[in-house]
């Protein structure tokens, strides 16, 4: 049994007002600082003792940072834009649904009004439900320092549990989002473990355009946990966010198809790299891989597409 301080950590509470000023104070502080927007993740990891940061830079004094924007033909997400925003948002619901069924299943509503989707990226949590959605969709993040900025895939940045590739003087500032193709429609399912409180145990992201009655382009994603990691702490560096281009080729430039589809379910399934339970794993990315591209073919008869 896990037991919880009642009483943080002390730390150093920085509230910056701009965004650069949130740079300079990282690179001033460098490791011994952590960065908070939600804090949904960082205050449960504070009272473990998990982390125990000397500064705590808060985003929240920082304006425009919750919004979403239409910016050059792409949605921008700014990293205090929290799940539930992201459920409700028009925006997202119309054009990126795939995102907005991962928000809806995310947690609960008391934690997706605090949660947000930067966060759920930082923490590169195996179980991310937001990480293959925004990889299905081409997402980018832009990383800010005090030296300048970049721009970085979210397939990049979420490659090893618990550690982004996202360096110790960098916070990120915005995600990026491309407009999908015409005709582009998607899906997000996700299982859970029993008392695993709402944490992803295999969670899949599929996106399909077609054109003609039949694929031009499949979009696959998926995240996979042992759920271990609840029990002992993670001991294992699962290889997730995993994207499953084999399983997409089995799609391109057929319709709806059983067999294509079962072949695309089982090809995730083999490729994929579970490090524990991998039997029942594999099946459980078999199963919901294949749901996944079923109900985006039924959005796309829905649609007068197939």
């Amino acid at each position: 049994m896990t037991f919880y301080s009642v009483r943080l950590p002390k730390f150093e509470l920085l509230t910056p007002r701009t965004v650069a000023e949130a740079a300079d104070l990282l690179a001033s502080h460098g490791e011994k600082t952590a960065i908070v927007a939600g804090g949904t993740d960082l205050i449960p990891a504070m009272r473990k003792r998990e982390r125990t940061p000397e500064f705590v830079l808060s985003l929240r004094g920082v304006p425009g940072l919750d919004r979403i924007e239409q910016r050059d033909g792409q949605t921008v997400l700014g990293p205090l834009v929290t799940l539930n925003q992201v459920k409700d948002s028009s925006v997202i619901r119309d054009s990126y649904c795939v995102l907005a069924e991962a928000a809806d299943r995310f947690a609960n509503n008391q934690v997706r009004n605090m949660a947000t989707v930067a966060g759920n990226l930082c923490n590169s949590s195996c179980c991310a439900d937001t990480s293959s959605p925004l990889i299905v969709l081409g997402a980018q993040v832009k990383l800010k320092s005090s030296k300048g900025e970049r721009t970085v895939p979210v397939e990049k940045l979420c490659q090893t549990v618990f550690k982004p590739t996202l360096r110790k003087d960098e916070l990120l500032t915005e995600i990026s989002i491309p407009k999908p193709a015409p005709n582009t429609v998607g899906t997000y399912l996700k299982y859970t473990l029993p008392g695993a409180t709402g944490y992803s145990f295999v969670g899949v992201a599929a996106t399909l355009t077609v054109e003609g009655k039949l694929c031009r382009d499949a979009r696959i994603a998926l995240v996979a946990s042992s759920q271990c990691w609840l029990r002992e702490g993670c001991l294992y560096e699962c290889p997730f966010p995993f994207h499953a281009t084999e399983a997409e080729a089995a799609l391109k430039g057929k319709g709806r198809d059983d067999g294509a589809i079962q072949k695309a379910a089982d090809v995730a399934a083999q490729t994929a790299h579970p490090m524990v339970n991998t039997d029942y794993t594999r099946e459980m990315i078999k199963v919901f891989t294949r749901r996944a591209l079923l109900q985006a073919w039924d959005k796309a008869k829905e649609r007068g597409l197939a």
